[in-house]
């Protein structure tokens, strides 16, 4: 049975934003919108004995191409809507070598030994190869989200799904 969730933000909670026909991160409340089937599915899973944690990479932070405002907003967003446990950003490039950065599992380490969480109880969700390596690292189940601007190909992960429904009975038993 599944009682910790912890999911990646861009992609699997809210919508991407393509610029220059890159994927890329929401930079300002404006372009921050949560995603339809997340929300039918958080419906179904808050109802659980779930504790929920988001985990992000939020470089953009760090490249000055956008500001903890606006970061603060997207949260506050989350924070009134959502019941998540914790919600924790790595605000880091690659270049800061940080162990908080996915695809270490810096941010999953710390919530499971804070949130003293069982790791066969745990699952990560994410869209990308960075979110499954973490997850990996970390010792609990990854679940990769496929969308039309990301591939599996090669990637190490317990499940592939098309949508965040096609794991419900995983995560409910029902």
């Amino acid at each position: 049975m599944i009682k910790n969730i912890f999911f990646d933000r861009d992609g699997v909670i809210n919508n991407v934003v393509i610029r220059d026909s890159r994927v890329e991160s929401p930079r300002s409340i404006k372009e921050f919108s949560v995603k339809e089937d997340f929300l039918k599915f958080y419906d179904q899973v808050q109802q659980k004995d779930i504790k929920l944690f988001v985990v992000s990479n939020q470089p953009d932070i760090s490249r000055n191409l956008m500001n903890n405002h606006e970061l603060e907003l997207m949260n506050d967003v989350l924070n009134s809507r959502f019941n998540f446990a914790e919600i924790l950003y790595c605000k880091h490039d690659d270049k800061d070598n940080c162990t908080c950065r996915k695809p270490k599992p810096g941010m999953l380490n710390h919530l499971i030994q804070k949130y003293k969480l069982k790791k066969h109880e745990s699952i990560f969700i994410g869209d990308s190869w960075k979110d499954m390596e973490a997850g990996k690292s970390a010792g609990i189940k990854t679940v990769f989200l496929s969308q039309p601007y990301n591939s599996e190909l090669g990637l190490k992960t317990d499940y592939v799904v098309s949508n965040l429904f096609e794991i419900i009975h995983l995560i409910t038993g029902v």
